[in-house]
């Protein structure tokens, strides 16, 4: 479902890699591209440049080509940028440590792993709770169908080896969920993070991730890290309240080509 087959792109003065995203162009039924590594040479001709992108992009029949770049590549954006790819949202990987001077006591919540009889009713209820998202931002996407990504997202994570679905619970009711994808080394990625809609604003999210820490920490796990989108600027705060840690953000730039 996230795996992407890239191939060498090249043309008078860009060079990069070019990959069919099927999982979203399924969803969508749009194809959809992603374009990475991109690499400014010194003999760019941007009349030209412009000409051979869309004539390809024409070719392989693509709807949507999305990118991303550090955000200080600046002249690298303004390039993507005079070729037609328009500005989404900065996307943030922000990263935390594990230590024990951050345990806390919190009896009420526990949490536990989902499994695969049971992920049908989360990802159901998933449904409507991200709205940041970068399909989300793009006024040519459907909402409708970014929500079911999400949902497809939580039910994909239970087949992959390495992923699973964590739920906390606060008296017998599940008010979180987070998916975890191990890397090994003692560290994780938290792919997918989200209270439900019923529980929000009530105070519970800072306690939840203090004990999300004591649950990463018992398994094993000395650091992990997450994503953000830019446009979600409360959960921003949040996790610069909780310490996390905020390298560079990439820009996320869409171009549509039909």
């Amino acid at each position: 479902m996230f795996k992407v087959d890239n191939e060498d792109f090249h043309t008078a003065g860009l060079v990069g890699k070019l990959g069919y995203i099927s999982w979203d162009s399924d969803l969508f039924n749009k194809r959809i591209y992603s374009l990475s590594d991109v690499k400014i040479e010194p003999n760019l001709c941007l009349d030209t440049v412009i000409q051979d992108i869309n004539d390809h992009f024409e070719f392989i029949e693509a709807d949507l080509v999305i990118t991303r770049v550090k955000q200080s590549d600046v002249a690298k954006i303004n390039l993507l940028e005079r070729l037609g790819f328009g500005f989404v949202e900065l996307s943030y990987r922000p990263f935390k440590s594990l230590n024990n001077s951050e345990k806390v006591s919190i009896p009420k919540f526990s949490f536990r792993l989902v499994g695969k009889d049971e992920i049908s009713l989360i990802a159901e209820r998933s449904l409507g709770v991200f709205h940041h998202g970068r399909y989300h931002q793009d006024p040519r996407s459907d909402n409708a169908l970014a929500d079911e990504r999400y949902k497809n997202w939580l039910l994909n994570a239970v087949e992959h080896e390495n992923q699973s679905v964590l739920i906390c619970e606060l008296d017998g009711k599940s008010l979180a969920f987070f998916v975890i994808e191990d890397n090994g080394n003692k560290d994780c990625f938290l792919s997918l993070v989200a209270i439900f809609p019923e529980y929000q604003g009530k105070g519970l999210a800072t306690p939840v991730w203090k004990g999300l820490f004591n649950y990463l920490e018992l398994k094993g796990y000395s650091h992990f890290s997450t994503s953000i989108s830019s446009h979600n600027d409360a959960v921003f705060n949040l996790y610069v309240k909780l310490g996390f840690k905020f390298p560079e953000p990439e820009m996320t730039l869409h171009k549509w080509v039909n």
